[in-house]
């Protein structure tokens, strides 16, 4: 599967996605195997340029392009993603601290006995 359509997949807009999904996704995008392909065609461009043919030459500039796409694709989504990270675990920050804001008010708003000194029922 072409690296772009791995992307696609990754980045292929959903439901808010949880900081551990997105941190899955960022896994995915293996930057090192990307760059290291780009290395590999230059080298092999190299050799061609004095031993291959016009043919060859183009073949491998179209690969070498293709390869150097996907590593920018890859910084991009790399980018994206630790942005929606930061998001995801502001908004789960946020969804911690207003339900336990929740159960604080309904303590506060719940006496713990009764006004002639019978324990207060649970929270419902």
């Amino acid at each position: 599967m072409s690296f772009a359509k791995i992307l696609a997949a990754i980045m292929k807009p959903t439901t808010p996605r949880t900081t551990a999904q997105l941190r899955d996704d960022l896994g995915k995008i293996d930057m090192a195997a990307l760059e290291s392909r780009v290395a590999e065609l230059e080298l092999e461009r190299r050799g061609l340029l004095l031993r291959g043919t016009d043919a060859d030459v183009l073949k491998n500039k179209q690969a070498l392009d293709a390869a150097s796409l996907d590593v920018e694709r890859g910084q991009v989504a790399t980018e994206e993603l630790t942005r929606l990270i930061a998001e995801a675990e502001a908004r789960e920050a946020a969804g911690r601290g207003s339900a336990a804001g929740r159960r604080e008010a309904r303590r506060d708003l719940r006496p713990d006995r009764h006004s002639d000194g019978r324990p207060a029922g649970p929270l419902r």
